[in-house]
């Protein structure tokens, strides 16, 4: 056999090699792809019925809050009717409001819906606060600018059920609620304590209320001041 045909017939066995090594290696690929084939249909499979179970746990979910929405409801309402019959006749006034509100949206909430509690809460609060550190700030910021938006919310309240349009109690409110806030602001940024944070969330809060009230309030009675000019 000459140098040529030596060669030619090493060259015919690495190539024989080297496709029967492809042909291997081809089917290992094949096999890996076919389970990876059924391996992603199984993981689809679960995946479909993880999700209808969630989606029945999610209806199921809802329902029971619904349910546990209108049962504390209808206990809110009932506890309003029993505390109406046994309170005085100014706080009964408050409460036959609260109770008399149906399905409130946040164009329909007065300022006086939230201005009574905020007001309770700055009053008892500071009180209790000036008992337990005998701050007085707690009683110029807590009890008497409580009590006044106490006393603001109470008077809208009176008039809006007199039919009567009170915008300037609604400033007043919104003034004492923005006073509160800067001074949480100053709070805040010498220390960052808890209640501070929070009476500074709670009080921004109140102003953003205030404020979009007014915004409301303004569009409602601006059709009514053309009608007068046009008559």
């Amino acid at each position: 056999m000459t140098d040529a045909e030596l060669k030619a017939a090493v060259s015919h066995e690495a190539w024989q090699e080297a496709l029967k090594h492809f042909k291997t290696e081809a089917m290992k690929v094949k096999a890996v792809s076919e389970a990876y084939q059924v391996y992603t249909k199984k993981a689809m499979e679960i995946l479909t019925d993880t999700s209808e179970k969630l989606k029945i746990q999610a209806e199921k979910a809802q329902r029971d809050l619904n349910l546990i929405a209108k049962e504390v409801s209808e206990q809110g309402k009932e506890y309003l009717s029993t505390a109406t019959k046994n309170s005085p006749d100014s706080v009964r006034e408050i409460f036959e409001t609260y109770a008399s509100a149906n399905e409130l949206n946040m164009s329909s909430i007065r300022d006086f819906y939230l201005g009574i509690p905020y007001g309770s809460f700055l009053s008892i609060g500071g009180f209790i606060y000036f008992i337990l550190t005998g701050s007085i700030p707690a009683i110029r910021f807590g009890v008497v600018l409580g009590s006044i938006i106490f006393a603001l919310s109470v008077s809208s309240m009176r008039s809006w059920k007199n039919g009567k349009a009170t915008p300037l109690l609604l400033i007043g409110q919104t003034a004492i609620s923005a006073i509160i806030f800067f001074r949480q602001c100053l709070l805040c940024s010498q220390r960052g304590s808890f209640p501070n944070l929070l009476m500074l969330l709670i009080s921004g809060s109140m102003v953003g209320f205030y404020i979009y009230r007014m915004v409301i309030d303004g569009h409602k009675a601006r059709p009514s001041v053309e009608q007068r000019s046009e008559n």
